[in-house]
């Protein structure tokens, strides 16, 4: 299962109650991740969405292209503003096999598995 996919399972109702859960054999413990590419924290990493800057909107403003043609030029240009926050650390929980900042007392993890709903990324603006 993709680490996407796995962490969508994580955050719906019955995922959180997993990760809520914990016996003598379902510990979920930190383990570093063996993986070479490293993944985004499942708990903090998303992105932010920066306004159109003056020039992309006199861009847009100017342009005689279609409606069609308008919106892909707009989404193209919000992609550029976009820009990513959180961090990719090195562990991951055993049993849920997601990747979460253990810094601090108030880490992901803890947070995480306290069954806390991670931020969300900014929604992309009309404009």
């Amino acid at each position: 299962m993709s680490t996407g996919r796995r962490r969508k399972l994580l955050l719906s109702n019955p995922g959180v109650e997993f990760r809520r859960f914990h016996t003598a054999e379902l510990r979920h413990g930190a383990v570093r991740s063996e993986d070479k590419k490293r993944h985004g924290c499942a708990f903090c990493r998303g992105y932010i969405e920066l306004p159109l800057s003056a020039a992309q909107q006199q861009e847009l403003s100017a342009s005689d292209a279609p409606s069609a043609e308008l919106r892909r030029m707009r989404t193209r240009m919000r992609n550029t503003r976009r820009r990513v926050v959180g961090a990719c650390p090195v562990w991951k929980c055993r049993d849920c096999g997601v990747s979460l900042c253990m810094v601090g007392r108030d880490s992901c993890f803890e947070r995480w598995h306290r069954g806390e709903v991670p931020r969300q990324a900014s929604p992309p603006s009309e404009g």
